[in-house]
Formats: C-alpha cells, sequence, structure tokens
C-alpha cells in the first residue's frame, strides 16, 4: 500500500544536483497545492453533509446527508495528508535511498544498492477524467519504475509525459555511476 509500505509515485523537485549526489523532494509544489484543495473541497462536502444532517427529515432520509458528510470527510483527510506528507529520494554511487513520511505514520526508508539495481523501466498509464463541461478526456501518466534484481519493481516518480522520465533515468544513471 502507497505511503504506508512502498515509498509514493509523486512528481518530485530536484533539490540538489551535485557530482556526488542527486537528491529529490516533494510532493512537488504544484502537487501540494492540488491536494490542499482536494481537502478543502472535501471539508466543503462535509460542512452541506453536516448541515444537512441537521434538517427535519425523516430518519432514514438522514443517512444521505450522514454518508455526504463522511465521504467529504475522507476526501479532505486524504488531501490533507497527502499536502502534508514528505518524500525524498537520493541517489548517489552507493544506490537509491527513498525516505517518506506521512502524517501520523512513523518515518520509513528503503535502500536499494547500486548493484542491486537490474534496470529501469517506464511504464504509461491511461486514466479517464471529466472536465467543466462534463466531457471526458484520458490523462496520461508516465512513470519511472527502478527493478531490482530480485525482480521487485518500485515506482520512483510520476511524469506527464515520456520524455521527462527519460531524462530523469539519465539523470539517476549517471549519478549511479552506470
Amino acid at each position: 500500500m502507497r505511503w504506508i509500505d512502498t515509498p509514493p509515485c509523486v512528481s518530485l523537485e530536484i533539490v540538489e544536483d551535485s557530482p556526488k549526489r542527486l537528491l529529490l523532494e516533494g510532493p512537488s509544489k504544484s502537487a501540494r497545492f492540488v491536494s490542499g484543495a482536494n481537502a478543502a473541497m472535501g471539508g466543503l462536502f462535509a460542512g452541506v453533509g453536516l448541515k444537512l444532517l441537521r434538517l427535519p427529515i425523516p430518519g432514514p432520509f438522514k443517512l444521505i446527508p450522514l454518508a455526504f458528510a463522511a465521504v467529504g470527510g475522507g476526501l479532505a483527510a486524504y488531501g490533507a495528508a497527502t499536502a502534508l506528507a514528505n518524500v525524498s529520494l537520493e541517489v548517489d554511487k552507493k544506490g537509491l535511498t527513498a525516505t517518506w513520511k506521512a502524517p501520523a505514520f512513523p518515518q520509513k526508508s528503503l535502500h536499494l544498492g547500486a548493484k542491486e539495481v537490474a534496470g529501469f523501466e517506464i511504464t504509461s498509464h491511461v486514466s479517464s477524467a471529466r472536465d467543466t463541461f462534463g466531457d471526458e478526456r484520458a490523462v496520461y501518466e508516465h512513470r519511472l519504475v527502478v527493478v531490482a534484481k530480485a525482480g521487485r519493481a518500485l515506482p520512483l516518480e510520476s511524469f506527464f509525459t515520456r520524455t521527462q522520465a527519460e531524462l530523469r533515468r539519465k539523470a539517476i544513471e549517471a549519478h549511479l555511476g552506470r
């Protein structure tokens, strides 16, 4: 499960790019903004649901605003947790070290030695989204994945374009000395 036992696959920003190491941290500012907006929207939904719950309506019909408030509260909690979480990826000649912390959970870390890395892969994912006019469109996401010689695949970072993922792959391989 993401954020609990594996590092999350979010967009990261370059903090340091020196000959010795590459340090990436995130989620990026834009990802934090979107998560904060989702938290605010969820809070609004929860507030509306709680207001509707106070109306004098028969008991069984109170389940609808109660569900509305519960879903809104869940969205608010998830958005806030994602906006407040921290992720870092450090790459040097020794290997990759991913560190992440979600609110209310202890900090986790995962190290993959340079000799344990079998290779990198860029995977593409398509999902659909509706815009404000109700038109459905495809949303593409490209993930940079590191594959260990033991067979484990860990998604490292998410990108809008395949070229961005390819550039990051080259930068990570250069810092690993490949």
